[in-house]
């Protein structure tokens, strides 16, 4: 099932633009499976993805009709868009995956192509963005674009997974750094696995992080997103596991979607959005007969300057933060980072740092 945003929920005269001809796709899923295909760079690249299901970033300004007759042409079908953001979800043939990327990424308008990826990582929370279908979707849309704090000038939105009670443990230590102020909190996890609730589609993901916008926009406010995980590189090789280079270019590909999103944004273009990616326990791991059998860490360095080099000053409004040992001084065991990140002491050992500049 599919719900066009734009013609569901006015305000009055106020429609954000963002989330013009919009469409969230909430049909069924495929189980997740690991799935090869060859990205922009030329590497093969493995992924933990929903079979059938392809991202897509193409040029904002492209007619959706010419969008349609792309997708069509080469055997798929939209289940979401944002073309505001020039953001799609396609149904392509499962198996088909590979093919379909590597024939539409030669098309100019193209920036961006890739699997639905998996991110891997129950409190209250405001909006829910998961695929549980509790909430209504004009509640929920509704929530989004209403401001916790119509009167501030910043708000800030807690993006999270909300499991073993981690979102509560993040927002305990945001409330420390920036003092008791309203946050919007989305969950974006994926319960309907009850073995994998951890699970964070990247559409979902996406799509918070467009609807947040929208919604500061709408509200003329500028905007924190704190997001609290972020991608784990999984394989079924020994030999992949192994090419450090081969496993770090999965965790950039995913990151590319973000940075798509946000450079296709007006509204960060104005210096009015913040990311802060406050994770940094990310990890490689090779899966055999569906269980991890070996994880590596990874120094994130030459993933942050490969970011910095291919989309520049779009980088500034993207903050990677870790988390120091506090008996030790030194960088947390979970915290993979490395060089050029923000590091603060976690005031909870258990949680991740919180860095939100104010």
């Amino acid at each position: 099932m599919a719900v066009f945003l734009y013609r569901a929920f006015r305000f009055g005269e106020k429609i954000s633009s963002v989330l013009d001809n919009a469409i969230f796709y909430k049909g069924p899923r495929p189980e997740p499976k690991i799935i090869s295909y060859t990205n922009s760079a030329g590497n093969l690249i493995s992924m933990l993805a929903y079979p059938g299901q392809v991202i897509l970033f193409v040029e904002p300004s492209t007619p959706i009709n010419t969008v349609q007759v792309l997708i069509n042409e080469n055997g798929g079908t939209i289940l979401s868009q944002i073309p505001v953001l020039g953001f799609y979800l396609v149904q392509v043939p499962v198996g088909g995956e590979a093919n379909f990327i590597s024939t539409i990424c030669q098309n100019s308008i193209v920036l961006h192509v890739s699997l639905n990826s998996i991110f891997t990582l129950k409190s209250s929370y405001v909006v829910d963005l998961s695929d549980t279908g509790v909430i209504d979707l004009s509640e929920l849309i509704v929530a989004l674009l209403s401001s916790p704090d119509p009167n501030a000038s910043t708000i800030i939105a807690l993006v999270e997974n909300f499991i073993n009670n981690h979102g509560d443990l993040v927002e305990n230590e945001m409330n420390q750094i920036t003092g008791l102020i309203n946050k919007l909190k989305v969950n974006v996890s994926s319960p309907e696995w009850v073995s994998k609730p951890e699970y964070v589609p990247l559409d979902i993901t996406l799509r918070s992080l467009a609807a947040l916008i929208a919604g500061a926009e709408l509200n003329n406010q500028n905007l924190i997103i704190n997001m609290s995980f972020g991608p784990v590189a999984i394989t079924e090789s020994e030999e992949e596991f192994n090419n450090d280079a081969l496993m770090l270019e999965q965790i950039k590909e995913q990151y590319r979607s973000y940075l798509y999103l946000l450079g296709n944004s007006e509204w960060v273009a104005k210096g009015k959005v913040l990311l802060v990616i406050a994770a940094g326990n990310e990890d490689i791991q090779l899966i055999e007969n569906g269980n991890v059998t070996k994880s590596k860490r990874y120094n994130l360095t030459p993933i942050l300057n490969d970011l910095r080099n291919e989309f520049g000053p779009l980088m500034d409004y993207v903050i990677f933060c870790g988390a120091l040992d506090n008996s030790t001084g030194k960088i947390a065991d979970y915290a993979v980072y490395g060089d050029g990140v923000i590091y603060g002491y976690p005031r909870n050992p258990g949680s991740s740092i919180c860095c939100t500049p104010m």
